[in-house]
């Protein structure tokens, strides 16, 4: 017989013996498990290529992928609206022909930065969540930011006489393009340093917005809870919610009339 102390070195050993063999175990298992997420991940990039037909599922909105960019695509929705999510954020669907050819047309510049505008601007309201485009107490149909006719500016309906010169590589440029929207973000309160509403800029908008859909049901209130995970900007900003959009009807008018009425 083993004397003690013998023994409990022969059980030690035997206890080293079987964690050493687990590891391996454990560790083959991690790798299976990060490479099924790596090849879902891989699947869904490769259905949702440019052209794909999709539904947006935190909005519902049905639309095509017109962009893919790194991680993320970008879809042009039925409304006129695009806005950027990951491929787990969209499910394949199937759109009319006119439906198709509404998200594919070529647009032009105002159009295609109204669309932008439409897509990225989400503003947080009390308990609700107000897209650029929403519908006021009244009834009536706004958008918090129009873009001029001829592409060259951009202003904000709920500030009188306060507007932006909209970049010259807007367009062609993303980077460009993600810095002006930034600006109208921290403008409107959506994304400020601080979080909670920014400054007394964005609070004057905040109010504004609240009184103009004050009692309003549906149009522009969008779900609290954006489906994407909350995305950081570059320079340390808050964190910027899912880009959302709502249904409204005549999603390309972008006419002199609607802008009036928005600044009523």
């Amino acid at each position: 017989a083993l004397a003690p102390e013998a023994a409990e070195e022969a059980s030690e050993e035997d206890d080293s013996v079987s964690d050493a063999a687990a590891e391996p175990a454990a560790e083959k298992a991690s790798k299976e498990s990060d490479a099924e997420s790596d090849a879902d991940e891989s699947a869904a990039d490769q259905v949702f290529a440019v052209g794909a037909q999709v539904v947006v599922l935190n909005s519902k909105e049905r639309g095509v992928v017109t962009q893919v960019t790194g991680v993320w695509r970008e879809v042009t929705t039925t409304t006129g609206a695009v806005v950027t999510v990951y491929p787990k954020e969209l499910k394949e669907t199937t759109l009319a022909a006119d439906e198709v050819a509404l998200c594919t047309r070529e647009l032009s510049l105002p159009l295609w930065i109204q669309g932008r505008l439409d897509g990225a601007i989400v503003v947080p309201c009390g308990d609700r969540k107000v897209a650029n485009r929403f519908t006021a107490a009244d009834g009536s149909k706004r958008r918090q930011f129009v873009c001029s006719d001829d592409g060259r500016v951009v202003r904000c309906t709920l500030s009188s006489g306060t507007s932006w010169t909209v970049p010259g590589r807007v367009r062609t440029d993303g980077n460009v393009c993600k810095a002006f929207l930034l600006k109208l973000k921290k403008h409107c309160g959506q994304c400020s340093p601080g979080g909670g509403g920014g400054g007394g800029v964005a609070k004057k908008h905040i109010a504004e917005l609240a009184h103009l859909t004050a009692a309003a049901t549906g149009g522009g209130a969008v779900a609290d809870e954006p489906a994407a995970a909350d995305r950081g900007t570059e320079d340390g900003e808050a964190a910027e919610p899912a880009p959302e959009a709502v249904l409204v009807e005549d999603p390309f008018a972008v006419s002199d009339g609607e802008d009036d009425a928005s600044l009523s």
